[in-house]
């Protein structure tokens, strides 16, 4: 369950103001998604509301795809392999590198503390 409402950040809320608003489905990976609409604003939001995926589609192949690049695939050959327009395999490109940098310094960051102490 989400912590408090996407839209009314600035304002001050409990958990208890967001409650239960029916399901989606989403077409991009054939699961069936949760919302919450929020009793303040009326706003409708889900879990996948603020993540890095938001409005993407074809998920089905994202850990294909981390696969295909980390075996030095090029991006015109991951376009036929999966059947996909080289655009989109570009697209994903960049957001599995955004994802893969921010992991690294995730994981940096450990490391360090773990030297301190």
């Amino acid at each position: 369950m989400l912590a408090n409402c996407q839209y009314c950040v600035g304002a001050k809320q409990s958990a208890s103001n967001l409650i239960r608003h029916g399901f989606y489905f989403r077409t991009g990976d054939s699961r069936r998604i949760q919302r919450f609409r929020c009793k303040t604003c009326k706003g409708t939001c889900s879990n996948a509301t603020g993540s890095r995926w938001f409005r993407h589609k074809k998920r089905r192949f994202h850990e294909a795809l981390r696969e295909h690049f980390a075996s030095l695939g090029a991006v015109r050959r991951g376009g036929r392999k999966f059947k996909v327009n080289r655009k989109t395999i570009a697209r994903k490109l960049v957001i599995l590198g955004e994802e893969a940098e921010e992991l690294l310094r995730e994981q940096n960051t450990v490391e360090q503390v773990a030297r301190v102490i």
